[in-house]
This record gives structure tokens, C-alpha cells and sequence, in this order.
């Protein structure tokens, strides 16, 4: 039963390795993060995050309560990240974020294509209060999942 279990963890793990890794964002919304790092690093932050979804395929988007069916992951054009202490003083909070939205609507202004959804998780629980949405859905929109 052990070796079932054992077996059945690491099948899970690659898989899920798989679905964020493997199948990533578009150019877009690569290029828009990638500018996004680059923004926050010139005011002399840390980029200290990890992206933990980008394209999704429709079963794997399902199974996640905070989605919805029309998702930009679905085509690419969005990613989530996990956001951990950005300015330095040993702490996530609202500060952190605000920094990362700042530098997102700095990108946005300068690169009107890249315009899409900036979005937080701050009242989903303990995980998600880390994460941030990103996409590029050519919409300027702020809200709070």
C-alpha cells in the first residue's frame, strides 16, 4: 500500500510538473513578465517569485476551484505567480504587491499590447494570499479575486 501511495505521489508530481513547465505561457505573456522582472529589478527590488501556472489544458483548469471556463491560461495569455518578500524585509504583505503593480502598470503604459488583468488571491486563505494573477488579455483591468 506504501509503494501505491509512494508510486501515485511522484505520478502526480511529474505530472503537475508537466502542466506548469511544459506548457507555458504565450510570447506575449512571457515577454510581459520577463519586462515586469526587469521594471521591478531597475528599482532595485528582488524578483522574488515563482510562476505556478501558465497554459492550462481545459481538464487541469477545471479542477481548480478559483478558475473560471473561459481562462486566458487556456490559450496562454495569463499566469499566476507566487510572490514571496519582494523589498527586502523579510515579509510578504501589501507592500510587496503594491510593487509588483506598480511595475505592471509601468509596462502596461509603455506597452499598450501587453495591457491585461493584474489580480490577487489576498482573500482566497493562507496559500493563495501569495499569489498574483497576470495576463495579457488586451484589457486594462485590476481586480481582486
Amino acid at each position: 500500500m506504501k509503494k501505491l501511495i509512494l508510486f501515485l505521489s511522484i505520478v502526480s508530481f511529474v505530472i503537475l510538473v508537466k502542466l506548469v513547465f511544459f506548457f507555458p505561457a504565450n510570447k506575449d505573456t512571457r515577454l510581459k513578465l520577463r519586462m515586469i522582472e526587469d521594471e521591478v529589478s531597475k528599482r532595485g527590488y528582488k524578483t522574488n517569485w515563482i510562476v505556478i501556472s501558465g497554459k492550462r489544458s481545459v481538464w487541469y483548469n477545471r479542477l481548480l476551484s478559483n478558475s473560471v471556463d473561459n481562462s486566458n491560461h487556456l490559450h496562454g495569455k495569463a499566469v499566476d505567480i507566487y510572490v514571496f518578500d519582494i523589498d527586502g524585509d523579510n515579509k510578504f504583505n501589501q507592500k510587496d504587491i503594491e510593487i509588483l503593480r506598480s511595475a505592471t502598470q509601468y509596462v502596461e503604459n509603455n506597452y499598450p499590447r501587453l495591457k491585461g488583468a493584474f489580480g490577487t488571491y489576498t482573500n482566497k486563505g493562507y496559500f493563495s494570499r501569495n499569489m498574483v494573477h497576470l495576463d495579457v488579455s488586451s484589457r486594462s483591468v485590476n481586480y481582486n479575486k
